[in-house]
């Protein structure tokens, strides 16, 4: 029996419960303690006494009750809800047209990359000091036109706003070509109607090759893409708005290019430069272009026929002229409507026919009945029909269907082409197929028995869209360098080091289908490469991310990946998942209570678990 003691304990008193019989005894709290003999039933309410200074209780069971399979071991760890706020923040969103990375570009952003790309300041300096021609730049924006309005109007609007000069293509009209089809979030139009004019000849010195030398490659910042019409060298030429009318009224414009400065290259004129894009921005609806090249004064007209680098201060490719959202931790979550793969809802598979299942023995012919449900009942007259287009189309019906060409696979399966699309392309005219038969069973699924029937033949398959990464397309275009982590120091260390120095880029989802055990190593070094100070809010999620993938690895299950679903997971597995959640919550003055924590572990294990119990029972 125990005597009363201080506050520090669990105090149970005339315990008169099974066989105790008026039983006392204190339990002292902040301790490991292991009591055998103990279910987690639901029971009746205990014979005792009293029952003093139990803290709240959390019961960790060894039973893995979880059924949906949006419960992966990410979102069972709360890991998925700290990456969904830290992907935006360390990725970077490539174009999904060119491959190129998109950023928004701050005037100074823009300044650096034209500085460099042109000569250093030093160089720019001492050019000036030695009276040589500077090179000048025109920061242009696009202004569209509205049917609301007519050219005259459109031109006093923005005379009245300060603006005196357009810029206008030299000769024929002007038309930027598109690299590829219209899309969905497409915002600009070609500002110019017309025909494609004629190639302009090439200056002297080779400017092509001059463009491409300056240009970004595709793995770089990717700052400034050069547009098609640098490449194309169309000549332009700076123009009055007051003298432009008539040349307006010819070229039919959807939108005026309007100049907001024109400024040389010179250390002197950045506060100028900055001032000058901050303008155009905002003028241009947050995009601008900065066209290179010197002025020719001895012509009459003034051309700029060099390089065109087109930015924009939204994520927004210019060389592709396609904008993506603002990247918020919602479109980060599959478990959220904006980033969950429209097809699979963020399920990452889909239930649908397994043909598989429908044509199980593939050695058959058509004559002996390849396809199972047209064996026997009413599926026998899809097997008549099947041998009655078979006569019409010459297909062999006495080879196995394996060993038939691909054309004649594809017809049984598939039917006819264009069936459905008109009365002549339908039963009894043309052949439905296999898929064609299940189409009509689930035009009739408010039948039980066809529903019973589908049953059969149905499977869950990987997501064809997503293929099973189950967020929508527009999350796997943020992607992260990353070490190939299949080789160990050990292994660079024996000649394997230029393996280990390969970097590729990988996506969100691609780091939940890590190894645990990796994905440490990746958020690792992700913490080291940027160093964010303590109270950096980037900080704090990094090592809640680590320090939960830390546990995880402890208690023994560094082999799982975050996306594995928690239904699949036995009971000592979910068991330890629960309690490295536990271990990240960082609860205090809470009872904890295991169901036999150790049971189904490696010796090795046994010892790990128990110093993450002595850190739970430590915080």
């Amino acid at each position: 029996m125990s005597k009363p003691s201080g506050q520090n304990v669990i105090r149970l008193r005339g315990v008169r419960h099974n066989n105790l019989k008026n039983f006392d005894l204190d339990l002292p709290l902040n301790q490991l303690i292991v009591i055998t003999g103990l279910f987690f039933d639901r029971m009746d309410k205990p014979q005792v006494d009293n029952i003093d200074g139990i803290p709240p209780a959390i019961a960790i069971e060894q039973r893995n009750a979880v059924k949906t399979t949006r419960s992966t071991v990410g979102t069972m760890t709360e890991i998925c809800d700290y990456m969904k706020m830290l992907w935006p923040h360390i990725a970077q969103l490539h174009c999904r047209q060119c491959g190129r990375p998109v950023r928004k570009d701050s005037p100074q952003r823009i300044w650096q990359f034209l500085e460099s790309s042109s000569k250093s300041s030093a160089q720019i300096e001492d050019e000036n000091e030695g009276g040589g021609r500077l090179r000048e730049v025109l920061i242009t924006f696009d202004l569209p036109l509205t049917e609301k309005l007519s050219l005259e109007e459109s031109l006093n609007l923005v005379t009245k706003q300060g603006y005196q000069r357009l810029l206008l293509p030299v000769g024929e009209a002007f038309v930027r070509v598109a690299s590829g089809p219209q899309l969905e979030l497409n915002e600009a139009a070609a500002p110019w109607d017309g025909p494609n004019p004629p190639p302009a000849p090439s200056r002297e010195g080779s400017g092509n090759a001059r463009a491409t030398r300056q240009s970004p490659s595709r793995e770089g910042s990717g700052v400034g893409s050069p547009s098609a019409a640098a490449a194309r060298a169309v000549h332009f030429e700076i123009a009055r708005i007051d003298q432009a009318m008539e040349r307006l009224r010819a070229l039919k414009p959807r939108s005026l290019t309007v100049i907001q400065d024109r400024i040389k290259l010179s250390a002197a004129n950045r506060a100028r430069f900055v001032e000058a894009c901050e303008q155009a921005y905002h003028f241009g609806k947050g995009k601008l272009a900065v066209r290179l090249g010197e002025s020719e004064s001895d012509s009459t007209i003034q051309r700029f026929n060099d390089l065109t680098f087109h930015f924009s201060n939204r994520f927004h490719c210019a060389q592709c002229d396609i904008e993506y959202r603002e990247p918020l931790p919602a479109l980060f979550s599959f478990n959220h409507p904006l980033g969950a793969c429209p097809t699979c809802r963020g399920f990452g598979r889909t239930i649908s026919i397994d043909y598989n299942i429908a044509l199980p023995d593939r050695s058959k012919t058509l004559d002996e009945g390849v396809v199972k449900p047209w064996r026997s009942g009413h599926g026998v007259e899809c097997q008549q029909d099947l041998m009655k287009f078979c006569k019409i189309r010459k297909a062999p019906t006495d080879l196995p269907f394996d060993q038939l060409s691909k054309q004649w696979q594809d017809w049984v399966i598939n039917g006819d082409p264009d069936y459905g699309k008109d009365a002549g392309h339908e039963w009894p005219r043309a052949w439905y197929g296999v898929k064609g038969y299940f189409r009509w069973l689930e035009s009739k699924a408010y039948k039980m028995h066809v529903r019973v029937l589908l049953s059969r033949y149905r499977s869950y398959t990987p997501c064809p869209d997503c293929q099973g990464k189950r967020f929508r397309p527009e999350v796997l275009l943020y992607k992260l360098p990353i070490d190939d982590l299949r080789f160990t120091s050990a292994e660079s260390s024996t000649g394997a080091a230029s393996i280990v120095n390969r970097q590729s880029q990988i996506t969100l989802a691609d780091f939940y289908q890590l190894p645990i055990r990796d994905a440490l190593q990746f958020i690792e070094q992700t913490a080291a490469q940027h160093r964010p100070a303590t109270s950096d809010p980037i900080g704090l999620v990094l090592n809640e991310v680590r320090s939960r993938l830390g546990y995880l690895v402890e208690v023994g299950l560094g082999y799982l990946a975050l996306d594995r679903a928690t239904r699949t997971l036995s009971g000592g597995e979910t068991e330890r998942v629960n309690l490295t959640t536990c271990l990240g919550t960082r609860l205090v003055n809470t009872l904890y209570v295991l169901d036999e924590p150790t049971v189904g572990l490696h010796p090795r294990d046994t010892g790990r678990l128990i110093k993450i119990l002595q850190q739970l029972r430590d915080l």
